[in-house]
């Protein structure tokens, strides 16, 4: 159970009755935003104040946190000491059912009181998210990075340059091999024959122009320069003067792919209930998914990155791939409406929407394996996390712990990774051992078999 999950038993539902309560405890995944947040694991320190209300709790807060992220221009980390303040009323369960049904729509987005908790994870990220910046910097004169080799220019000096290659050598430049033992030097052929020195410089391919070999693979046309947009990432954009980015369609994106998955979802498995439903989405739009998709239509070659992020492989990376399918369905639904775009969603996602129900119950193992612990009165799980290698190749290993004993444990590029694999492996001991106490959790089981079949599951302990 999160650290953010208060307990309210002893809070009187009386109006006005009042706990006060201190919390430190690990930031949770994915607080703030894909470019700067909370790095997840540090240390949350919150002072609450909970308030009975006639129709809630009054949640109020001061939490002390950390934010760490990396300026958009020159990619330096940035990191911050912070306070936030939390005002969040959390609704009875019976107060939000009388909007819904009076039909009010933003019922569905209200924050409910738990019958004998009240999570404040969610109430926290509302309260940060809208205080970060959008576009992070060092300092609001950051030169950025060098177009040419991606160093960044406050580094370098005032007179920094590159030669200006021969055209007749210049497409040879990444395949001759350096001969003066100098990194930098290298020889190349001279207009008289003999050798002499040409500048080596390190470069990523330019992103692919010939777009109509995407739009084929893609299915319908897409106008021209939302297309353009679509595949502009940021990196581009703030190397080019400031370039309109994909970031708006993205977002669009995003609410258009929910709400045709969503109604998917609900359709096929009229007996699935809502919750279960939520992982199978979380599932087929998660940024796996979408970036396999995006491998698939070759989309990476596509993308038109700034010299540094294309240096370092953001062709490859997910969060680059399946933030720019969803600016392509973004596009795509304003070139042509929803029906065109539904059809172009379901197939290319078929094969995630076939497989939603297993996949959405492996998608969330820590949850799965809490159940099960519950019903075996074992007690919550507990995760303990080390990590090897560089910063920028770690690996963490996780040890998911119940009833003191490791039962399972995992590996990952990320805490959140390895404690999920951790989760998954201790589930399965607890099934072998004891059986799943009556849970019958929907498409949990199969996940785990489906993973056993593919020889995915972490080795068990």
């Amino acid at each position: 159970m999160s650290g953010l999950v208060v307990d309210i038993v002893d809070l009187p539902r009386a109006t006005g009755s009042v706990k006060n309560l201190q919390i430190r405890t690990p930031a949770p995944a994915d607080l703030g935003t894909e470019v700067i947040g909370v790095p997840e694991g540090s240390d949350l320190a919150l002072d609450v104040t909970l308030t009975s209300m006639d129709d809630g709790v009054l949640a109020q807060a001061d939490a002390d946190l950390h934010v760490h992220g990396e300026c958009v221009r020159c990619l330096r980390d940035l990191d911050e000491d912070r306070s936030v303040r939390i005002d969040e009323l959390y609704l009875f369960p019976e107060v939000i059912e009388a909007q819904r049904a009076e039909g009010d729509e933003e019922a569905e987005d209200l924050l409910a009181v738990g019958e004998t908790t009240l999570d404040l994870e969610p109430a926290l990220r509302d309260a940060l998210v809208p205080t970060l910046p959008f576009q992070p910097l060092c300092r609001p004169d950051c030169p950025g990075l060098c177009p040419d080799c991606g160093k960044r220019l406050e580094d370098l000096p005032a007179d920094h340059h590159h030669e200006v290659l021969d055209p007749r050598w210049s497409a040879l430049a990444g395949l001759l091999e350096t001969e003066t033992g100098q990194e930098g030097e290298q020889d190349a052929p001279t207009s008289g024959g003999g050798t002499g020195l040409m500048a080596k410089r390190r470069s990523a391919p330019p992103a692919r122009t010939d777009t109509e070999a995407l739009v084929y693979r893609w299915g319908p046309s897409i106008d021209a320069q939302l297309l353009d947009l679509a595949l502009t990432h940021r990196s581009y954009a703030h190397e080019n003067g400031g370039l309109p980015t994909n970031e708006r369609l993205e977002f669009l994106g995003d609410s258009v792919l929910g709400i045709i998955v969503t109604e998917y979802l609900y359709r096929t498995h009229p007996e699935v209930p809502e919750g279960q439903l939520a992982k199978m989405r979380a599932a087929t739009v998660s940024e796996p998914a979408l970036a396999a998709v995006a491998r698939d239509l070759g989309l990476g070659e596509f993308i038109k990155l700034g010299k540094g992020e294309a240096l370092s492989g953001g062709r490859d990376k997910d969060s680059i791939l399946s933030d720019t399918v969803e600016a392509l369905i973004g596009a795509t639904y304003l070139t042509h409406g929803l029906e065109e775009t539904r059809t172009v969603v379901t197939r290319l996602v078929s094969r995630f929407l076939d497989s939603a129900r297993t996949r959405g119950a492996g998608l969330d193992w820590k949850t799965s394996l809490q159940e099960l612990t519950a019903v075996h009165q074992l007690g919550n799980p507990t995760y303990e996390v080390t990590g090897t290698g560089p910063d920028h190749q770690r690996v963490f290993t996780a040890s998911a712990i119940v009833d003191g004993q490791v039962l399972g444990q995992g590996t990952g590029s990320s805490k959140k990774v390895a404690e999920h694999d951790a989760a998954e492996a201790a589930y399965a001991a607890i099934l072998a051992a004891r059986g799943d106490g009556g849970l019958n959790l929907p498409g949990v089981n199969e996940a785990l078999r489906a993973d056993l079949l593919t020889g995915q599951t972490s080795q068990k302990s």
